[in-house]
């Protein structure tokens, strides 16, 4: 036997209330090096095991692997006779190839994963001297790599050969590492994913972080030949420098990934300096309304042109006038003159004055021809732009589009993957505890709107039949509790069958159930009835089960059947538990006592006699492939409500809220029109008649199909 301060290693096996044991696997030698356990239980006989106790073992998984050392175990009863001294978890041991840098560690396990590996704690070796550790998982390509929310401050430790266990295991080599002995070296690793890391940066800019943003964007900075100008904050710490190889990567996440580019870019808007740039490329974009500017850019040319014209026709008018008033003065002046001198005087001013006019009009079309062709220049421009932005706003739609589609098609994806691990979770515990109902992976879930197909397809079922199927699957879906006349164990039978995969709890009443406690455990208090247990397993499966209390006038049902019918409408019962309640005698004392205002299913003449005879045949599909109704609350139309509720006089909330889940139940299952006539003639139930008329509480629901079809 080992003595107190020789060092093991070995596996854990997870136990119960904070105790598991480890078997050991190997044994450090005087040498350092580690030689495999012979026999476990010739080194701590009999159990060939050690105890653990405390924090390791709460958290311990099994197939963790730890190195202790061994001691007596003093505590009473214990599982061995030695326990686990100064034991410590140690990961597996990820070596650094020649060549690879801290960065490309990081890139390897966070970006790119592993092929091959296994889930849990590993020590990486990043560098000569230095080992992180990082918790790695399987994701959804099936490739391994780190994750959790301490990436973005990884402890860096001190590298110690000694610390590193060269393990055979079965033949395969498995190499471990006691990280917990290697000494801190006081800094820290930010391994967030590029995608992370660049939200990260958005936040920071976001919130007004500057300064801590600053050093990230500075990395960025250093590939504005890809990513376009990037004005950064000064001011940043040189240190922080340290993870900006990095930036390459991220610049082409940016232009790669439009979610991380968007997340970015709002970032970057909430900066003053960014919104100054924002408000002046709005001032430019207001060329976007070419049509309009254009037109009122061709009228004011028009407008200004004509009135230009008019103008300069006008100073020529007043200029010759002018001048001709001038002249004729002079020539009163000089009347005396020859005459010959006049005239010519008079046509060389004229002439003079046309030419000046000729020149002015000539400078001013041609001043107007270049505004025109300035504008024109604009309208070109502003065209181009537009025409860009429509092409990039019409990417930038596909890309939603395609992103909106592969979300559906992962949501899709991901309520099968629940839907598979609940059915697995439901076949284990279906085997502890609690009454073994068969459970089927491959069945028909049928919607509200099928019910009535598959009951004719199953060709056992009258005119009738169908209707009483559709009645309680309405009625089911919308949490209310039935109670059946006629054949009641037939109904239960088929229901269970045609809606519940088969699966059926019985309770027969009897005089000793007499509240609502007695309808779920035994009176000798020795543990469940069938229908506590049936609710228990429906509670841990959330499949549908159909549970029948036969004979409740034999026993106290005006009290125990209205707080049943309440607490299944009030979800205190669960919803896929469908309950049907009969009576033997529905003219007996107890059955009149009961609330006016339940829900009551005649099922006289539920099957088809012709087909009684060929009953196991007909019955065989719905138990080879079984059928489950999905009983998720319908979709709700408050406005289809509010005009159902006014029009029966609807004053209370109870009635006004079983109404309307019965209402968006029978228009899921029968359509509007139909559906309708179902929750009106149920707004008779459950609504009091006026004074002085008789009520309708004691007569069935009855789809009448065919008169509503």
């Amino acid at each position: 036997m080992p003595k107190g301060k020789d060092l093991l290693a070995g596996r854990g096996t997870r136990g119960q209330n904070a105790i598991g044991t480890i078997t050991p696997f190997a044994e450090r030698q005087e040498d350092g090096t580690w030689k495999q356990v012979a026999d476990g239980r010739a080194l701590f006989p009999p159990e060939g095991a050690v105890e653990l106790r405390g924090v390791l073992a709460s958290q311990m998984k099994d197939g963790d692997w730890f190195v202790f050392s061994a001691g007596t175990n003093d505590r009473h009863r214990a599982p061995t006779k030695m326990k686990a001294l100064a034991a410590r978890r140690v990961s597996r041991f990820l070596d650094l190839p020649e060549g690879e840098t801290p960065e490309s560690r990081r890139r390897a396990l966070v970006e790119i994963g592993l092929e091959s590996a296994s889930a849990g704690d590993w020590a990486v070796k990043i560098s000569a001297t230095e080992v992180v550790r990082v918790a790695m998982n399987q994701q959804a390509d099936g490739r391994y790599r780190a994750y959790g929310k301490d990436l973005a401050r990884l402890p860096v430790r001190a590298f110690d050969p000694a610390a590193v266990l060269p393990l055979d295991v079965d033949g395969e080599p498995l190499t471990l590492y006691d990280i917990e002995s290697s000494g801190q070296a006081g800094r820290s690793l930010n391994w967030l994913s590029d995608a992370d890391y660049l939200r990260a940066v958005s936040g920071a800019l976001a919130t007004g972080a500057r300064q801590e943003a600053a050093a990230a964007l500075e990395a960025l900075a250093a590939r504005a030949d890809e990513i376009g100008e990037l004005s950064v904050a000064g001011g940043v710490d040189v240190l922080v420098l340290e993870e900006a190889v990095r930036s390459g990567a991220i610049a082409q996440r940016l232009e790669s990934d439009m979610a991380a580019m968007g997340g970015f870019l709002i970032a970057l808007a909430s900066q003053p300096e960014t919104k100054e740039a924002l408000r002046r490329l709005a001032d430019e974009k207001a060329l976007a309304e070419i049509p309009r500017l254009e037109a009122e850019a061709l009228s004011k040319v028009k407008a200004e042109w004509d009135v230009e014209t008019a103008s300069r026709l006008e100073q020529v008018r007043a200029a010759v006038a002018e001048l001709e008033a001038s002249e004729l003065a002079d020539l009163s002046r000089k009347r005396n003159e020859a005459l010959s001198e006049i005239e010519a005087s008079v046509e060389a001013a004229k002439a003079e004055a046309l030419r000046t006019a000729e020149e002015a009009a000539e400078g001013a079309k041609a001043r107007l021809q270049a505004e025109m062709a300035e504008y024109q220049g604009r309208v070109d421009a502003a065209a181009a732009e537009l025409a860009d932005l429509e092409v990039r706003h019409s990417d930038l739609s596909k890309a939603v589009e395609d992103l909106g589609a592969a979300e559906i098609a992962l949501a899709g994806r991901m309520e099968d993957l629940t839907i598979e691990e609940r059915r697995l979770i439901r076949r284990t515990r279906s085997a502890v505890g609690h009454p073994v109902f068969e459970v089927q992976e491959d069945v028909d879930r049928l919607q509200l709107k099928d019910i009535e197909q598959a009951a004719r397809d199953a060709g056992v079922f009258s005119d009738r039949g169908v209707e009483v199927m559709i009645e309680f699957a309405v009625l089911a879906a919308a949490r209310e509790v039935p109670v059946v006349t006629g054949p009641a164990t037939d109904v239960a039978d088929m229901a269970a069958m045609l809606l519940a995969g088969g699966r059926l709890a019985s309770l027969h009443a009897d005089p000793t159930l007499v509240n609502f406690d007695d309808l779920w455990s035994r009176p000798s208090g020795a543990g469940l009835t069938a229908f506590g247990a049936a609710a228990a397993w429906v509670a841990d499966t959330g499949l549908p089960l159909v549970a029948h209390v036969s004979g409740a006038d034999r026993s106290a049902a005006r009290f125990w059947f209205p707080a049943l019918a309440e607490a299944k409408r009030r979800g205190l019962v669960p919803g896929e538990l469908m309950i049907i309640v009969s009576l033997d005698d529905g003219k007996s004392e107890e059955a009149k006592a009961m609330p006016k205002d339940r829900a009551l299913i005649d099922a006289d003449g539920l099957l088809n006699r012709e087909a009684i005879p060929f009953l196991p045949s007909l019955t065989s599909s719905l138990t080879t492939k079984p059928r489950e109704l999905d009983l998720r609350p319908p979709a709700e139309d408050h406005a289809a409500d509010a005009l159902l509720l006014s029009k029966h006089g609807v004053t209370s909330v109870t009635a006004a809220l079983r109404l309307s889940r019965i209402y968006a139940a029978a228009r899921a299952a029968l359509g509007e029109e139909r559906g309708r006539t179902f929750a009106g003639r149920m707004a008779g139930i459950l609504c009091p008649a006026p004074p002085g008329q008789p009520s309708s509480t004691a007569t069935p629901i009855r789809l009448s199909l065919a008169s509503n079809a």
